[in-house]
């Protein structure tokens, strides 16, 4: 039901090689990530705000205010949508190259899970590719849909992934870590990554690694969300055309509800 065999989107400049605004926004995207990411290969931490020591000056806190409230969280949505638009054009190019070109995409997917496991142990924590690799698998299951039934879809994912949050938010409200018990971690953390060898780090390495694989499985439904997202956006022609309706409602929303919500989030972070 309600499933085609090709996307009814035509091969155009937008989807027959690469685009340069989606690679263009990606840049983006990922110097917003490193902007946060970077307090966490200093400190070993894993807050995505960063932390305010107790020596922090005024300008820190100015800045500190300014990233948590307009970078932090703001640039991951972002970059999964690309993932999701960058899905569809892929698929669009690999039906004229090959016959199996969900086979060839589920290869590509296993070897970024595979990698995501590899970098977040032996290098960098905070990986996040093996969760765009699972997925990346999900987005399979909506390649066929017309745009129709893929705009379902994609309401559908979103109320899952906002009620989920909401329910997690509740639950882990009255359960927040002791800031004296994270900062004694992160003052640990710090002196095992800028003190102790490369083997001596694995432990520790391992350890926040899981952490975060648990986190980005609880977010899964969040990232499938934006990637269909982006993937309706190319389907749907809401990349080609500035003045699509898409952008005006987005422009709302972002305003008055994105807005005010970075906002109070900032301030609730700072203080």
């Amino acid at each position: 039901m309600g499933r085609e065999s090709v996307p009814t989107v035509p091969m155009t400049v937008a989807t027959a090689g690469r685009d340069d605004r989606i690679d263009a926004l990606r840049g983006l995207a990922l110097l917003g990530i490193l902007l946060v990411n970077i307090q966490s290969f200093v400190w070993g931490g894993t807050s995505p705000a960063g932390y305010l020591l107790d020596d922090a000056t005024a300008f820190d806190g100015v800045v500190f205010l300014l990233v948590v409230t307009f970078v932090n969280t703001k640039f991951m949505p972002l970059f999964a949508m690309l993932f999701g638009a960058g899905f569809a054009l892929l698929l669009a190019r690999l039906r004229n190259v090959t016959s199996a070109p969900h086979a060839v995409f589920r290869r590509r997917m296993r070897f970024l899970l595979a990698f995501g496991i590899l970098h977040g142990v032996l290098f960098y924590f905070g990986d996040i590719t093996q969760m765009y690799a699972l997925a990346g698998l999900v987005l399979l299951r909506y390649d066929g849909h017309a745009v129709a039934a893929l705009r379902r879809s994609v309401v559908m994912w979103w109320i899952g992934a906002l009620a989920l949050t909401a329910l997690l938010t509740w639950g882990v409200a009255g359960s927040l870590p002791d800031p004296i018990e994270l900062a004694s971690e992160l003052e640990a953390n710090f002196a095992v990554f800028t003190g102790e060898g490369y083997v001596a780090q694995l432990q520790t390495r391992v350890r926040l690694f899981v952490d975060i694989v648990f986190a980005n499985l609880v977010g899964l439904p969040m990232a499938v969300a934006l990637m269909l997202t982006g993937m309706l956006a190319q389907r749907a022609g809401w990349l080609v055309d500035r003045a699509a309706l898409a952008w005006r409602i987005a422009l709302v929303i972002g305003l008055v509800v994105g807005l005010p919500s970075a906002l109070v989030y900032g301030v609730l972070l700072y203080t």
